[in-house]
């Protein structure tokens, strides 16, 4: 069984330039922050045969692997947002005889865990804010303290569920940063984005800066983990306006409307005193 011990990334440039035969680079966890090995990569001389390219056309090209393409990749920036880096360099001769460099790099990121579990951290503050409020409200009649009731019961079975899936959360942090969609179902994973992953090249010809290609694939947000069994966003909204809407009497309306003449009529009274 395979297991992945870290992950490392280098430039050709930087491989190239090194006055020594190999560079020395540190292995971190799949989540960017520790450290957990070394890994040593060697370059090696190939001779060359008749035909090739002019002198000097391979090195210039390997050169266009700027400095910023390094130094973006190693700034704390870049290690907060991708990692467990797969990079794939490879050079091919166009029609009219240019040398092109493309460098891909697929990437995982740590966002896909961590905004998640500050998402839910934040919901668990929230609703128990909630609860505390309506816990100080003063006495109530029967009816409204029985609502009271239920609101601290729902809040407090959201916060439980919150708080477990946040747990499950913070004990999958050493594992790799990626949800694929064979776990789109996981009820743990469910606040997870699935398959989110970026996916960057370069494409460089002597004598040029670069270009950049970089797509950004993530899975739509889905109910899986509940097989869709309280229905898709739209019923939910449209069961959520049905049910918080309130009907009212004519009898009730004609008194409301007299109520709000009668304080209408009293407030600039209620002014003068004042």
């Amino acid at each position: 069984k395979r297991s992945c011990l870290g992950f490392t990334s280098f430039s050709i440039r930087e491989l190239l330039r090194s006055k020594e035969p190999h560079i020395s680079l540190s292995l971190r966890t799949m989540d960017g922050v520790n450290e957990v090995g070394e890994v040593k990569v060697s370059r090696l001389q190939v001779e060359e045969e008749d035909k090739t390219p002019p002198e000097h056309q391979g090195s210039a090209l390997c050169d266009a692997l700027h400095f910023s393409i390094h130094d973006k990749e190693n700034s704390p920036m870049m290690r907060a947002v991708l990692c467990s880096q797969v990079c794939k360099v490879y050079r091919f001769q166009t029609e009219d005889q240019r040398q092109l460099l493309v460098r891909e790099q697929m990437s995982e990121t740590p966002l896909s865990f961590s905004l998640p579990k500050q998402l839910l951290s934040a919901l668990i503050q929230e609703h128990a804010s909630r609860v505390q409020q309506v816990k100080e409200l003063s006495d109530l009649s029967p009816h409204w303290d029985s609502l009271r009731h239920d609101v601290i019961s729902h809040c407090n079975h959201l916060i439980g569920c919150y708080q477990e899936t946040l747990t499950e959360l913070e004990n999958l942090s050493t594992s790799p940063c990626f949800k694929s969609s064979g776990k789109k179902s996981d009820r743990h994973l469910q606040f997870v984005p699935t398959n989110l992953h970026s996916q960057r090249m370069e494409v460089t010809a002597p004598g040029s800066s670069g270009v950049w290609y970089q797509v950004i694939t993530v899975g739509a947000p889905a109910d899986h983990h509940q097989a869709f069994k309280h229905g898709g966003l739209k019923r939910l909204l449209s069961k959520h306006q049905r049910e918080s809407s309130v009907s009212y009497s004519l009898d009730e309306s004609c008194r409301a409307r007299e109520l709000l003449a009668s304080v209408a009529q009293l407030q600039p009274l209620i002014f003068v005193l004042g």
